[in-house]
């Protein structure tokens, strides 16, 4: 699991490192406003395409296990239906636009973003087979190559557009557009090539089962995109395309956090539920994960924090000069997202959906309500505040939810998170109230101490 981890994360983490590195390039071909036109897509694309059951990708990974001798069946009868629907909601969306252009676009134009945001929608279901594929195999290399390929098609489609063509935000999105259709010819023709084109043996039990499990966390994945993209759309109704690029450029750095929790979910999970099935599940070696994840990250978080002011005064031009302290807020949120995917890991093998969904449709509530109570009187400080909690109650719900309903698989101790998620927000809050130099160097290095205590000692006890 270590060694797949480490894959996933030099897999997923280098696209993005090169995508961070682009920055700069956006903040000298695009203004805050183009930058910020840019995100509010990528942002819209993530809720529309949960309507497209890209949920379904949860299924497919507990399920495949269960029908492991008919595998290339069921497979092949998720990705068909994915592509049938697909097509299907994509068209009812675009007769629809008269509707909901007005609705969904503030500032930005509905022709042709309208149309943009429909064809990412859709193009969004064709790696939820594959790629869960690649996962269960514990083919790494494949899963991460296929990442880096289409990361490279974008980079390389806005590049062009945006140096060569001076397209501004409309190539941005529009590179999107390219790379992804060209990835989607990819997964279909891995899909087929893998599991052989299966007409006759499609089958409605595969379908249904996999709506069972993916339907129910519809709700969940919603949820889950107001707690991490809502504040987008909230910002640029309230504050503008502006404040929402400047926003934008900082929550970047935060993805850099949510990469290394993420590759790690993506090793964790399938062995994971290898591990139950098979009874060679161990409290210990989970307690040790846990605790050196948990150390790490969060030792990590708190350097990034540092960083991102001097980089973006290094790199970007005084159009984005601005307060950055809520970035803090936001690598908080991903630490608490660390806790959350080890206890979501136990409920999704036992078949409890529903009780994900309910945490997660709780912790969004509050998201949107304190976005709405903050953005006016903290600006894009509130957003992030608004995340933080969110996530933090997201993880406690849910971690309260799976210590009575999964006690026959493993429990995560208070004593594990809150100690060093209390320093950190500590060491946070003094940086935004206090803006004290010295006393925020020196809360630093006590949580770095802290957490790197924390590591040894989990060495020490699984001697």
């Amino acid at each position: 699991m270590i060694k797949n981890s480490m894959i996933y994360t030099i897999g997923t983490i280098l696209p993005k490192i090169v995508v961070f590195l682009m920055l700069p390039i956006y903040m000298m071909y695009l203004t805050p406003a183009e930058y910020g036109t840019i995100q509010m897509i990528n942002a819209l694309v993530g809720v529309v395409s949960i309507f497209f059951l890209t949920s379904l990708r949860a299924s497919v990974t507990r399920l495949y296990i269960d029908y492991s001798d008919n595998k290339d069946s069921f497979t092949f009868t998720i990705f068909s239906f994915l592509i049938l629907f697909a097509f299907f909601l994509g068209t009812l969306l675009y007769f629809m636009k008269p509707l909901l252009g007005g609705i969904v676009f503030n500032e930005i134009p509905v022709d042709p973003y309208y149309l943009f945001l429909i064809v990412l929608s859709a193009l969004s279901v064709f790696p939820v087979v594959p790629l869960s594929m690649m996962r269960i195999q514990e083919k790494a290399w494949l899963y991460v190559s296929m990442n880096i390929i289409e990361t490279l098609l974008i980079i390389s489609f806005t590049l062009y557009l945006l140096i060569f063509q001076d397209m501004g935000a409309l190539g941005g999105v529009l590179a999107l557009v390219i790379a992804k259709s060209i990835m989607a010819v990819l997964y279909t023709t891995y899909t087929i090539s893998s599991t052989g084109f299966h007409l006759k043996r499609m089958k409605i039990l595969y379908l249904s089962s996999a709506l069972l499990i993916g339907i129910p966390l519809i709700p969940h994945f919603l949820a889950g995109w107001v707690n991490n993209l809502a504040d987008r759309l909230i910002i640029e109704n309230i504050l503008g395309l502006e404040v929402l690029g400047i926003y934008s450029i900082g929550a970047q750095f935060n993805m850099a956090i949510l990469l290394l929790v993420n590759a790690f979910n993506m090793a964790f999970a399938p062995r994971y539920y290898k591990m139950m099935k098979a009874e060679k599940f161990s409290q210990k070696n989970f307690d040790k994960i846990f605790t050196v994840l948990f150390s790490s990250i969060t030792t990590v978080a708190l350097v990034m924090y540092i960083l991102v002011p001097i980089m973006i005064r290094l790199f970007g031009s005084s159009e984005y000069d601005a307060d950055y302290s809520f970035i803090g807020f936001l690598l908080g949120g991903a630490i608490w997202h660390l806790a959350y995917i080890f206890v979501v890991a136990a409920l999704i093998y036992n078949k409890k959906p529903g009780y994900i969904a309910v945490s997660t449709v709780i912790s969004a509530i509050f998201n949107i309500l304190l976005n709405l109570a903050l953005l006016p009187i903290l600006g894009i400080l509130g957003a992030a505040i608004a995340t933080y909690v969110a996530m933090m109650v997201q993880f406690l719900l849910i971690n309260r939810i799976a210590n009575k309903l999964t006690y026959h698989t493993y429990q995560l101790s208070w004593k594990h998170y809150l100690p060093t998620q209390i320093l950190y927000t500590i060491v946070i809050i003094v940086d935004v109230v206090l803006d004290k130099i010295i006393l925020f160097g020196f809360s630093s290095i006590v949580l770095i101490l802290f957490c790197f205590k924390s590591f040894i000692d989990q060495i020490k006890v699984n001697k």
